[in-house]
């Protein structure tokens, strides 16, 4: 009878053991490589996908100006009882984004507190109210970057403002429910401002210089084609702000809100034009004012809207002379690149 030589059979196993462990190496060093290519490419595609939205957004505002000839207000206001009820630019053209159950009307409006007979934004009844609901809580998935990861406190991972008080179901009449928005619409150049002068004439820029106008009373300025002198492919017409909420009534981060309007750049000391970094001291990426930093999850810059319709990637490198040529509509700036 043979005998078994068992020296050989776990000399056989151990160098077994030893391939698979250099096979798993192998595969380890190979994931390492492979994972930051395949979460740049997703990044790319998302980047993309936010730059059809921009695309998507000029094309509707597109129709509603050569219907009008005039792009929409950035800001439009409407007189209700004593005060004035405003609506934003994002609200004028969902007839062309494939939205029309929830388009504006302009039909007389009488108890608020009640559901509206159907899902249209009425302008004469008040934005957070039970009227209203149906339409300021729709999603507009036009208006959302898929890029946005880091999101305002008030701002839900389903894109909608949250149920503050935690019972469960959306008070309207605190903004509960409400779809965000991540784009906001330039009003300009930011004006009166020493630090951020027209590189043509050295002085500060006028108020409204832009073209989605910032205008909380008295009705809203809209702004003709022709008004756009610095060219359309030159001027800035809408911007990310991604991951904006709201704080108290003021509603910029949704996208029904009348204050969706910002000034390039912001006006404020020690906060980078676009971007902010977090890790800052001065990190304010969601600021519920109309001076805020563009701002996006993209790396290294954001994507604009320009007025012909055309997107442009923005980095956060751009000169501060360029950045600031890109907001008025006609302040005879020579162009410059980034």
């Amino acid at each position: 009878m043979g005998t078994v030589n068992t020296d050989s059979h776990n000399r056989r196993s151990a160098f077994t053991l030893i391939e698979l462990l250099v096979v798993l190496a192998i595969l380890a060093v190979l994931i390492g490589l492979l994972l930051p290519a395949v979460q740049a490419a997703r990044e790319a595609s998302r980047r993309l996908h936010c730059s059809n939205n921009l695309r998507n957004i000029g094309l509707a505002m597109h129709h509603y100006a050569v219907t009008r000839e005039y792009f929409p207000a950035g800001q439009l206001a409407y007189r209700i009882g004593t005060g004035f009820k405003t609506v934003a630019w994002s609200v004028h053209f969902l007839d062309y984004l494939d939205q029309s159950p929830i388009s504006l009307s302009k039909d007389a409006v009488g108890d608020s507190s009640v559901d509206a007979p159907d899902s249209r934004l009425y302008v004469l009844a008040p934005l957070a109210s039970q009227y209203n609901h149906k339409a300021t809580t729709t999603t507009i998935p036009t208006y959302l970057c898929p890029s946005s990861a880091r999101r305002h406190p008030s701002r839900g991972s389903d894109q909608r403002i949250v149920d503050f008080n935690g019972n469960n179901m959306y008070d309207p009449l605190t903004g509960e429910g409400m779809s965000a928005i991540d784009y906001a619409g330039i009003s300009g150049a930011t004006p009166n401002a020493s630090r951020f002068l027209n590189s043509n004439t050295g002085l500060v820029y006028d108020d409204n210089n832009g073209v989605l106008l910032n205008v909380s009373t008295g009705g809203g300025k809209t702004v003709t084609i022709a008004e756009i002198t610095d060219g359309l492919s030159h001027t800035l017409l809408v911007g990310e702000l991604s991951g904006r909420g709201v704080l108290g009534t003021d509603f910029r981060g949704v996208w029904a809100a009348g204050q969706n309007c910002i000034t390039i750049p912001r006006n404020a000391f020690g906060v980078p034009h676009i971007n902010p970094s977090a890790t800052s001291p001065t990190f304010d990426a969601w600021p519920t004012t109309a001076n805020a930093s563009l701002f996006s999850d993209h790396t290294s810059g954001v994507n604009g809207l320009l007025c012909d319709g055309s997107t442009r990637f923005i980095s956060d490198m751009i000169s501060l002379s360029a950045f600031v040529a890109m907001g008025s509509r006609s302040g005879g700036e020579v162009p410059l690149a980034p």
